[in-house]
Formats: structure tokens, sequence, C-alpha cells
């Protein structure tokens, strides 16, 4: 097979352009619709992607890239990456296994225990019927 000329230059398979209006992985979304609300920063209107939730902030753009900005001084999460932190979290996992099996064995010994009464419950109720019969 011959290579034929195509057009120049590379081409990727599908449309994958940023720009959302022509397709590709925003594949023909619709317009977000946009919530009014006041940034709790700066006080100022402005438009979020969301219902805004009284009981939390919100942030027009200027102040939420400046709170990006903070975020990234702060400390990074934890992470069990350490050959001691995994080692740990396994026996506390075995430990709490070892404590349902426990709890397991204890529940099975107080269904026996209800199952018991139950029988002598039952063996009461004719009892008294039996005597009520005889009267």
């Amino acid at each position: 097979m011959a290579y034929q000329n195509r057009g120049g230059g590379f081409r990727p398979r599908g449309n994958f352009s940023r720009d959302r209006s022509q397709g590709g992985f925003g594949r023909d979304r619709p317009p977000r619709k946009m919530h009014k609300a006041t940034c709790s920063e700066c006080g100022e209107d402005c438009e979020v992607p969301f219902p805004p939730d009284p009981n939390r902030p919100v942030y027009c753009k200027d102040c939420w890239t400046a709170r990006r900005g903070m975020d990234r001084d702060r400390k990074p999460r934890t992470t069990f990456d350490k050959k001691e932190d995994v080692k740990e979290v396994k026996d506390e996992v075995e430990e709490l296994k070892e404590d349902v099996e426990e709890i397991k064995e204890e529940i099975e010994e107080i269904k026996e225990e209800v199952e018991e009464v139950k029988e002598e419950v039952k063996e009461d109720e004719v009892k008294e019927k039996a005597e009520k019969s005889d009267e």
C-alpha cells in the first residue's frame, strides 16, 4: 500500500479541541446554569455554577484564585507511603478483624440464649394451657 498524502500535518482521531463549541471532551454540553451570589471575601456580586448554600462561603473568581494560591502553602495531606505507617495500619486492621470475630461469637452465644428462652416460654405456655384445660 502506497503512502497517500492526505494533507499536511498530524491529525488526531476525533475532535479533542478545548473549545467546547466544537465538541471533543465537552461533547455538546449545554452551558452551565449560573447562580447569583455574593462573595464571602470581598462582598461583590458574582455568579457561580452551583446553587449557593447559605451555610458555606462563596467566592468570586478573583477571591477564589487568591485563596487557591494560599492553599498551596498549606501542609500536604497525610499519605501512607512509609513502610512503618503501612505496617501500623495493617496491624490495626488485623486487631479490628479479631474484634469483629469476637463480637460475632458473642452474638451467636446471645442468639442461642434467646432460643433457649423462647423454648422455655413455649413450654410455660403449653403448661398454662394444660392447667387451664384440666380445670
